[in-house]
């Protein structure tokens, strides 16, 4: 099938548009990952669930008593079938993103997200 030059362009437009929108909503997932809050990251991390950017999630806390008072340690297990760019995403994010947090990947396929926080 032949194309004219025209629908070669609206063809490159279409996929273009599809290829924004697919890494804007993961720019803005990433986004409330890198918050730090925790409302925040449960969104997320059912969002990404939902649009199966993840298989699922597993979410724990433990609070600890320091010197410098308590801190509540958040973790999230990652399960995949993990999207193509979403573990690519979330590293970069990692390295570059504003409030840090710890990003473990063990041989069993299984991401694990920390993020610690000072409780008053």
């Amino acid at each position: 099938m032949l194309m004219t030059e025209s629908q070669l362009r609206n063809k490159i437009r279409r996929i273009l548009n599809e290829w924004h929108e697919h890494y804007e909503r993961q720019w803005k997932l990433m986004d409330l990952i890198k918050s730090g809050i925790t409302d925040n990251i449960n969104q997320a991390l059912e969002l990404s669930e939902a649009m199966g950017y993840i298989g699922s999630f597993e979410y724990s806390q433990e609070i600890h008593d320091g010197y410098s008072g308590k801190r509540a340690f958040h973790t999230y297990k990652l399960h995949g079938p993990f999207e193509e760019e979403f573990l690519p995403a979330l590293r970069r994010t990692q390295k570059y993103g504003g409030k840090y947090f710890e990003l473990d990947e063990p041989e069993d396929g299984v991401v694990v997200l920390m993020f610690s926080e000072k409780i008053r």
